[in-house]
């Protein structure tokens, strides 16, 4: 990983998006409506955009997989607040190695 990074937008970016998340998932697994799930899979989609176009050298593939897998456990009907709880926690402790790269940013 390289030593330096060019602190641009993609540090605030990445700040709000987590602030977002921070935001929308209590009321989509303490009131999973279908506004709330919306909100929820919406921040998501965001992220992976994100995700998809920062350039930085964190190797993406792990924090893609349980992206795409957390928006799909979104879509499924009925929804299950385990799973996509569970996916949530996992789809945290990959975030944690982006924020580490950008902390010197923010």
């Amino acid at each position: 990983m390289n030593a330096f990074l060019p602190c641009n937008g993609e540090a605030q970016t990445l700040l709000s998006i987590i602030i977002e998340l921070g935001e929308v998932v209590p009321p989509a697994l303490t009131n999973p409506t279908i506004l709330n799930i919306a909100n929820l899979h919406n921040v998501l989609q965001e992220l992976r955009l994100f995700v998809i176009n920062s350039n930085f050298e964190v190797d993406p593939t792990e924090i893609l997989s349980i992206l795409e897998l957390t928006i799909v456990s979104t879509e499924v009907t009925p929804f299950s607040v385990t799973s996509v709880g569970t996916n949530l926690q996992q789809l945290l402790e990959q975030l944690l190695a982006y924020v580490l790269v950008y902390s010197p940013c923010l």
